[in-house]
């Protein structure tokens, strides 16, 4: 139950973030997409072109192996905070996110 809680919260972080980027313009063209992978896993893509972070810098993060359950990956690139993980470590993918984005 304690897990569940804190992926409601980290889901109540992200609609909060979204919601303060929606300005009437720029969530027609920008916004947030997660889709799974066939690996299996998760791949993440939030645009932060027009947001208060666009400029923020990241070093690309790498850890395990892609063909590993146990991995996760992200960089800044294209205006976009892009993400992928292994099954289990979505919730973990969307907080690094919320932590650079102040959330």
């Amino acid at each position: 139950m304690e897990n569940r809680r804190a992926n409601e919260m980290t889901l109540k972080r992200l609609d909060k973030w979204f919601s303060d980027q929606c300005d009437g313009d720029w969530e027609h063209s920008h916004g947030i997409v997660i889709h799974s992978l066939d690996n299996p896993g998760w791949d993440l893509s939030i645009y932060i072109l027009g947001t208060e972070i666009e400029d923020i810098e990241i070093k690309d993060f790498k850890e395990g192996d892609d063909f590993e359950k146990d991995w996760i990956e992200y960089r800044i690139k294209d205006g976009k905070f892009i993400g992928s993980c292994g099954l289990g470590r979505l919730d973990e993918l969307l907080n690094i996110f919320l932590r650079y984005a102040g959330y």
